[in-house]
């Protein structure tokens, strides 16, 4: 009996090209979109409390890190680009820290934060210590916003009388053209 040969080998040749183009293809397009995949799963958790690191804070700075670290004096703290956000402003001095959260601080701020808070007298500007940075932003934050709204209601009181000096103008004004009209009037009737 002779044997008979199939014809399937080209045949399952081609089916084995097409998968391996089809997971080619596959792979090829999660590696294009992952880094936009893992940006937008990095975004939502930032934007849900997620703790920033090191390296996501001196992106946004626009700074390399190393300048980033030695900005805020502490490059010398072991730190590198994974570490984590309080990693970072435990070490700082409340002079950096409040530098780091865009707080001002300056001798009378310090010295009236500590005559508020009730604060001892050895307490310096370069103190590390967590809690009474984190008292101070408070304070300082407290203090911004108080003088925002100071501002804000200066503002409007100045817009206020601005407006109330134009409306006295223009009825100064519309009396003036009703004044005008009447002579007016008045002149036609003596010409007639």
């Amino acid at each position: 009996m002779a044997k008979k040969y199939s014809s399937n080998t080209s045949g399952n040749s081609l089916v084995i090209v097409m998968i391996v183009v089809i997971v080619a293809v596959l792979a090829l397009g999660v590696w294009a979109v992952w880094g936009t995949i893992s940006t937008n799963v990095r975004n939502n958790q930032l934007a849900n409390g997620a703790e920033p690191t090191v390296e996501e804070l001196s992106d946004q700075s626009g700074m390399e890190i190393d300048e980033f670290l030695a900005q805020y004096g502490v490059a010398d703290q072991g730190l590198d680009g994974s570490s984590l956000m309080s990693e970072m402003t435990d070490p700082m001095t409340l002079t950096n820290y409040a530098s780091f959260m865009g707080v001002s601080l300056t001798e009378d701020d310090f010295a009236d934060f500590k005559t508020t808070n009730e604060i001892a007298d050895d307490v310096t500007m370069d103190t590390t210590d967590p809690d009474i940075k984190s008292q101070y932003y408070m304070y300082a934050y407290q203090k911004q916003m108080e003088e925002q709204a100071a501002a804000q209601a200066a503002s409007e009181a100045s817009a206020d009388t601005a407006a109330d000096t134009a409306t006295a103008d223009t009825a100064s004004t519309d009396t003036t053209s009703a004044d005008t009209t009447a002579d007016t009037a008045t002149t036609d009737t003596a010409a007639e």
